[in-house]
């Protein structure tokens, strides 16, 4: 879609799915599971969220990558007393994450941390009392 016949939030939305199937795509998808391993081992085997389908083919790749360390929160699993890490991959508001961090709250999670690429207005510090921490996987997309 021409970006200069759509508005400034339709504009912004197109250019996040556009980066984050551009991140997603062979070879960054490699180095993006990679990282999301090594943020997996910082926080000593956390049960990952992914938050959009992005985050899922992550998560995926790293389950891969890690030859099975990495552990995926599936639809019916519960978080009580887990760690968890929240995953997105280029949002234009950071509405989902908070979402799910009131979720995994809400659900007993010990702990909730969230990483991600390109999430605008992730790190607004109203949202500091949400997450145990926030981090960039990779500083290769910046924020819509």
């Amino acid at each position: 879609m021409e970006l200069s016949c759509a508005g400034p939030l339709l504009s912004n939305l197109i250019r996040a799915h556009e980066q984050a199937e551009a991140a997603t795509a062979y070879p960054g998808l490699s180095t993006l599971a990679d990282a999301l391993v090594e943020r997996c081992e910082e926080l000593d085997s956390p049960l990952v969220w992914p938050v959009g389908g992005a985050a899922e083919r992550i998560a995926g790749a790293a389950v891969l990558s890690s030859q099975g360390e990495v552990r995926v929160r599936g639809w019916v699993d519960g978080v009580a007393g887990e760690t968890v890490l929240l995953v997105a991959v280029a949002h234009v508001s950071p509405l989902e994450m908070v979402a799910a961090a009131r979720n995994a709250s809400a659900m007993g999670a010990d702990q909730v941390h969230a990483c991600g690429i390109g999430i605008s207005g992730l790190y607004a510090d109203e949202l500091d009392p949400l997450f145990d921490s926030r981090s960039e996987l990779v500083p290769a997309l910046a924020p819509v």
